[in-house]
């Protein structure tokens, strides 16, 4: 977590008339209290810290909380909570129930029960700030790809972008989020979303995508254009010519 989320959150709210006037406003005023909050937070890195602890709080009692109280969904704002799934293109099933059973687990190997969600591991994995090894991926010339779906609040657009600008290292990674953003079809009447990419002197490639018509899982929403895009990504054609883009307006 960071502030830069919080502002997102904020933006996002705003523009989309999530919450009322009122949640607004307190948004506002608890920005300059996150951004003190994290700072003590990851002096030591230990999320039961009461620093750590706090801004848990804060951020789920301002930026999260009136969403879900308004009936919207963190995850897929076009819905309400827990209705993601109205919106999959296809239902795969409960993977815990099916990995639970006897025979499953027997054929397996395994003996322990499997938990869809391990919440303390969740904390774990998302509490230190990954930028540094990311900026080392492009230092090293590799290519590297950040996918955000439209309709997701908990992992936002502009939460994303302000966060890309501190992307700096060996060059300065963040002039990405600069380029106009055109949009990248898989063919005339798919729509895989906007994107906004550039080719680094060092051979790094970078681009960011905000997946239409999508939540916090895409891959679920638009199966066909994520694999499309995957294959895209491996094979660096994402990044050869304007075949297929068109230019769209810059994001607000």
């Amino acid at each position: 977590m960071s502030t830069r989320r919080c502002s997102g959150y904020l933006e996002v709210a705003t523009r989309r008339s999530l919450v009322e006037d009122s949640e607004i406003r307190e948004m506002k005023q608890a920005l300059e209290n996150c951004r003190a909050k994290l700072e003590e937070c990851q002096t030591n890195w230990e999320f039961d810290s009461g620093a750590c602890k706090s801004i848990q709080a804060l951020w789920s009692k301002v930026f999260l909380n009136p969403v879900k109280g308004n009936f919207v969904s963190l995850y897929d704002m076009r819905t309400v909570p827990a209705g993601e799934c109205l919106f999959y293109k296809f239902h795969p099933g409960d993977a815990e129930l099916f990995l639970n059973q006897k025979s499953i687990r027997e054929q397996l190997g395994v003996s322990r029960e499997f938990k869809i969600l391990n919440k303390q591991v969740l904390q774990k994995y998302t509490q230190p700030d990954t930028t540094p090894a990311l900026v080392s991926l492009l230092d090293a010339g590799l290519k590297v790809l950040i996918a955000v779906g439209a309709e997701d609040y908990i992992v936002n657009t502009n939460s994303t972008l302000m966060w890309m600008r501190t992307l700096k290292g060996r060059y300065d990674y963040s002039t990405v989020v600069l380029q106009q953003a055109t949009t990248l079809k898989m063919s005339r009447d798919e729509t895989v979303g906007d994107v906004r990419k550039e080719i680094f002197d060092n051979g790094a490639k970078l681009a960011f995508i905000e997946i239409t018509e999508a939540g916090h899982m895409p891959y679920m929403n638009k199966p066909a254009e994520m694999e499309w895009l995957l294959a895209a990504f491996i094979d660096g054609n994402l990044w050869s010519g304007d075949a297929g883009l068109r230019q769209t307006r810059p994001h607000s």
